[in-house]
C-alpha cells in the first residue's frame, strides 16, 4: 500500500508547487517582431548535480554578498537568527531509515542524545557570550543544529567553541502573494495536461496519501476541506483503514519538532504554526495571506461537498489532484512574519516523522542566482538521494520573477548581473527539485466571437497591482453586442487610422491594430478622434500580454489578443488595401457568456512570469514544469454554497 501512496507523490508535489492564480505580465510597450530561432539538436549526458561540489558564492555569515567583500552586513549588537551546526551526524546520516523513523525507538534515542549535546552547547554559549541565546529549534533528524537568536558580534566566539562545525546566518523568506478569490468552476481545468481523470478512473484518488503544505496555513472551515464529505468519499474508496488517525498522531508527538499533536479532523490530521509556535493554522488570524488554502485546494480539495455529498466538480468546480488525500498543514508564514531556513526545515523533518508522501514549499529568496553549498543545501541533497530518503518528495517553486532574458539588454546579453537566473534559494540549490509554470491549455472566460465561429479570448488591463496604479480602461463587457470590425495590419500610427478611415469609417466599429513601434496608450489615444467602439491590440509574438495604459485618455475599452488569434481573424476576414496599408473587415460579437476552449496540448508553453535561467552552479534551473498559468483553486475564504 505504501507503493500506492507513492504513485501520485511526484504528480501531487508538482501540481502544488505551481500555486498562484496568474495573469500575464505587464508588457513592455515597445517590442518589435523577432524571427524564430532555428532548432538545434543537443547531445545530453546524465549527471548527478550533487557530484559537482559547487563552491559557495558568498562568505559564511554574509548571505548574499560576494566572496571577499569586507563590509559587515550587521552591527555587532544586532540580533540575528543563526543555525549553529554541530559535528555529530543527524539521524538520517547516522543510518536511520526515513520510512517509519517516527516509530523507531533506536532513532528516537539517537535524536535525544543529539539534543542533549545541543543543550550542553547552548549552556556553553551562554557562558561565553554572557546571555542565554533564544533557541528556536533543535534539528536532529536531517542535520545536527541549533537554531537560535544571538548578537551578530558574538558569531566568531560561538564558532570557536568545541563541537561547533559551522555557524550560518539564516535566510528569511517572505510570504507568497495573496491569491484573489477564484470564480466557481475553475479549479480542475488543468486535467487535460496532467491526466488526473485517468488516474482517478484507475482508482488513484489519493486515498491513503499524506500531503504536507508548508505555506501560510489553511482555511479550516472551508467546505472543500470538510471532514464529513471527505469521510464519505474515503468510504466509497474503501480506504478508511489507510488514514492517519488522531491516536497515531498523538503517538508521534514526542518525535515532532513542534512537540504537539494538533489533530484537526480526518481531512487535516495535523497542523502546526512553526513561525508563531502555536496551533493557529488558519490564515484569517494574520496578514500572511490565503496562499496556503490555494495550494491545498490544488492538491486535495474534496471530491464531494456538503451534507448532501454533492459532486464538487459539477457544483463548485473545486477538485484537487488527489481529492482523497489527507492534508498536513505546516504554517511557516504568520503573525511572526516570514519563514527562516530552520522553520521550513523543522517542518520538513516533521513531515518525514509523520510519514508524508510529498511536501510543497512555495518560497524563495529575493536575491536571484545564488547556489550556496551550505548545510541547508546539503540537506536538500539528502532529500533528493533515494539512498537516504525513500519516501518524501519535496518540491520548491521556481519563483514568479520572470525569465532572466527579460532583464537583459537586447544588444548585449552580458551586461548587468552576472547571474542569469531570476529564481532564488532554495529553488536555485543544486539538488532542489524546482518547478516552473506552464500555461494551462484549457482557457475559460468570456470570449469575443469573430467571423461567426471563432472564439477569441482577450486580456484586459486595469492597472499595475504592484505599483498600486489604476487605469481608466472600461471593461469590454460594457459594450456587449454585434459589431463590424476593421483590422488595420499596422501599429496604430495616426496615419494608419486616417488612411484606412478614408476608405471605411472606423466610427462605431471595433478596431484592431498590431503591437509595436508605439506605446499601448498612444495606440488608443491616436484612435480617439475616429470614435471606435473598442481598440484591440494584437501581439506581435507568441504569448499573452497585459498592456500598460497609464497614459491612456480614451473612453472606449482596450484589450489585447494573441498573435495566433490575430492570424485566425485575418484568415476568416475580407482583405483590402488602401494607400499601401492592408486591412481586414468582418463581423464580431462581444459577449458575456462564459465558455471553455481546449488548446492543443502541443502548444503548452512556459508562462512568461516563471523564473528560469542559469545560477552560479552553471546548471539550468528549474528541473521540471507543471501547469501554473491560469490555474485556479478554492475560494480564499470559507464558502457554504
Amino acid at each position: 500500500m505504501k507503493n500506492h501512496r507513492r504513485f501520485l507523490s511526484l504528480l501531487l508535489a508538482l501540481a502544488m508547487t505551481i500555486s498562484l492564480i496568474h495573469v500575464p505580465a505587464l508588457a513592455d510597450d515597445s517590442r518589435k517582431n523577432t524571427a524564430e530561432p532555428s532548432s538545434v539538436q543537443l547531445d545530453l549526458e546524465n549527471l548527478d548535480p550533487a557530484t559537482l561540489h559547487v563552491p559557495k558564492l558568498g562568505t559564511e555569515g554574509q548571505t548574499g554578498t560576494a566572496q571577499g567583500e569586507e563590509k559587515e552586513p550587521f552591527a555587532a549588537t544586532d540580533l540575528v537568527r543563526v543555525s549553529v551546526f554541530l559535528n555529530e551526524p543527524g539521524a538520517i546520516d547516522a543510518g536511520y531509515d526515513t520510512e517509519g523513523i517516527g516509530t523507531s525507538a533506536a532513532a528516537a534515542a539517537y535524536r535525544e542524545s543529539l539534543q542533549a549535546k545541543q543543550n550542553e552547547l547552548t549552556a556553553r554559549i551562554t557562558q561565553t557570550v554572557g546571555y542565554a541565546p533564544e533557541v528556536k529549534w533543535n534539528l536532529t533528524l536531517l542535520t545536527d543544529a541549533v537554531s537560535c537568536v544571538v548578537r551578530y558580534g558574538d558569531l566568531d566566539a560561538i564558532r570557536a567553541l568545541d563541537g561547533v562545525r559551522s555557524v550560518q546566518l539564516e535566510n528569511r523568506y517572505e510570504a507568497p502573494d495573496p491569491v484573489a478569490d477564484a470564480e466557481p468552476n475553475t479549479a480542475n481545468t488543468s486535467e487535460n495536461m496532467v491526466g488526473a481523470q485517468a488516474a482517478w478512473d484507475a482508482g488513484y484518488t489519493g486515498a491513503g496519501s499524506r500531503i504536507a503544505i508548508i505555506d501560510t496555513g489553511i482555511d479550516t472551515a472551508h467546505q472543500s476541506f470538510a471532514a464529513e464529505p471527505f469521510n464519505y468519499s474515503i468510504g466509497l474508496a474503501g480506504a478508511t483503514g489507510e488514514l492517519m488517525t488522531q491516536a497515531q498522531v498523538q503517538a508521534l508527538a514526542s518525535q515532532l519538532n513542534s512537540g504537539r499533536a494538533n489533530y484537526v479532523s480526518t481531512k487535516i490530521p495535523y497542523g502546526y504554526n512553526y513561525i508563531d509556535n502555536n496551533t493557529t493554522i488558519n490564515h484569517q488570524s494574520d496578514t500572511a495571506g490565503n496562499h496556503g488554502s490555494h495550494v491545498a485546494g490544488i492538491a486535495a480539495a474534496n471530491r464531494y461537498i456538503g451534507s448532501a455529498h454533492e459532486d464538487a466538480a459539477s457544483t463548485v468546480g473545486a477538485v484537487g489532484m488527489a481529492p482523497d488525500a489527507q492534508l498536513f498543514i505546516m504554517k511557516v508564514f504568520g503573525s511572526g512574519g516570514g519563514a527562516y531556513d530552520s522553520d521550513y526545515m523543522a517542518a520538513i523533518e516533521d513531515a518525514i516523522v509523520l510519514d508524508c508522501d510529498s511536501a510543497n514549499l512555495s518560497l524563495g529568496s529575493a536575491a536571484p542566482g545564488f547556489t550556496f553549498d551550505g548545510d541547508y543545501q546539503d540537506i536538500l541533497n539528502k532529500l533528493a538521494d533515494p539512498a537516504q530518503n525513500e519516501g518524501l518528495v519535496v518540491t520548491i517553486s521556481a519563483g514568479n520573477s520572470y525569465a532572466f532574458a527579460d532583464f537583459t539588454d537586447s544588444r548585449n546579453i552580458y551586461s548587468g548581473d552576472i547571474y542569469y537566473h531570476t529564481g532564488g534559494s532554495p529553488g536555485s540549490f543544486v539538488n532542489s527539485l524546482g518547478t516552473a509554470a506552464a500555461q494551462n491549455t484549457l482557457t475559460k472566460g468570456t470570449p469575443m466571437e469573430f467571423n461567426g465561429s471563432l472564439d477569441v479570448f482577450y486580456q484586459e488591463s486595469t492597472g499595475d497591482e504592484e505599483e498600486g496604479t489604476t487605469y481608466t480602461n472600461p471593461a469590454l463587457t460594457t459594450i456587449v453586442g454585434t459589431y463590424s470590425y476593421v483590422y488595420i495590419d499596422a501599429t496604430g500610427q495616426t496615419t494608419d487610422y486616417s488612411t484606412v478611415n478614408s476608405a471605411v469609417s472606423l466610427s462605431g466599429k471595433v478596431v484592431i491594430v498590431n503591437r509595436g513601434d508605439l506605446s499601448f496608450s498612444e495606440k488608443g489615444n491616436n484612435a480617439k478622434s475616429y470614435s471606435p467602439k473598442a481598440v484591440i491590440v494584437a501581439n506581435n509574438q507568441d504569448g499573452t500580454i497585459l498592456m500598460n495604459l497609464a497614459d491612456y485618455t480614451g473612453t472606449f475599452p482596450m484589450v489585447s489578443i494573441t498573435l495566433k488569434d490575430a492570424n485566425l481573424i485575418k484568415a476568416g476576414a475580407e482583405q483590402h488595401t488602401v494607400s499601401g496599408i492592408t486591412y481586414y473587415t468582418g463581423s464580431m460579437k462581444v459577449t458575456n457568456t462564459e465558455k471553455e476552449v481546449l488548446i492543443d496540448r502541443s502548444e503548452a508553453v512556459i508562462t512568461d512570469f516563471s523564473s528560469w535561467g542559469v545560477p552560479g552552479s552553471l546548471l539550468m534551473k528549474p528541473e521540471i514544469t507543471a501547469p501554473g498559468g491560469d490555474i485556479y483553486s478554492v475560494y480564499g475564504t470559507a464558502k457554504t454554497s
